[in-house]
């Protein structure tokens, strides 16, 4: 039985373009609250402070016509120069990002349950504070598919997934694989039932804040 105080924390593993943000949502359409990294990630890099150390690391062409990063650029610059470029702006961006995070959970203590919809989950010890790790399971053509709507040049998955850990660790690591190799429909109701299984059952062991 479960016995710490707060939300229950879901961690969502997976390649990447594989369908975490998805499944992500549909667990918020159960009732979990969202800690999207895309929306921290966002409101990180809008600060002058972090817009002005990315442009001295990576130039101004990571700048749109009005002074805002644009993000796709900005991967291009630090994913083309391996490594290097990787580290600098995990540097720049990783602190700001992971203190969002933090706080955000530590404000989550009156809510039942948390979907953390991360991409460094695991290799930022985040997945140790969860009480549920969900890995969603897409096969490469359908992960290669999302990633051409995103408007990815093809090879970007290879590149990205070169500085996280493997897809063998991360499924290891998880309790449930989550099938993603069909339509939406079919993903919210393997959501829906490791909502009603896995998840719902913990719900009223949390205490009273």
């Amino acid at each position: 039985m479960r016995k710490k105080r707060g939300p229950f924390l879901i961690g969502i593993l997976g390649g990447v373009a594989s369908g975490k943000s998805a499944a992500a949502s549909f667990f918020a359409e159960m009732g979990a609250e969202r800690v999207d990294a895309d929306a921290i990630s966002t409101e990180v890099i809008a600060r002058p402070e972090i817009r002005n150390a990315l442009g001295l690391k990576f130039g101004k062409g990571i700048f749109d016509a009005g002074g805002a990063v644009n993000r796709g650029r900005l991967a291009e610059a630090a994913f083309g120069t391996g490594e290097e470029g990787v580290r600098i702006l995990n540097e720049i961006m990783h602190p700001p990002i992971m203190a969002l995070v933090q706080e955000r959970i530590s404000r989550s203590a009156g809510t039942a349950a948390l979907v953390l919809d991360l991409p460094l989950l695991l290799e930022k010890g985040l997945a140790r504070m969860c009480d549920l790790l969900v890995f969603v399971d897409a096969p490469e053509e359908k992960r290669i598919s999302f990633a051409a709507a995103r408007g990815w040049a093809p090879g970007e998955i290879r590149r990205r997934e070169a500085f996280q850990a493997s897809l063998a660790e991360k499924k290891k690591a998880a309790e449930i694989a989550i099938k993603n190799d069909k339509s939406l429909d079919e993903l919210r109701l393997a959501v829906q039932n490791t909502w009603r299984i896995r998840v719902r059952p913990h719900l009223s062991t949390i205490p009273d804040s």
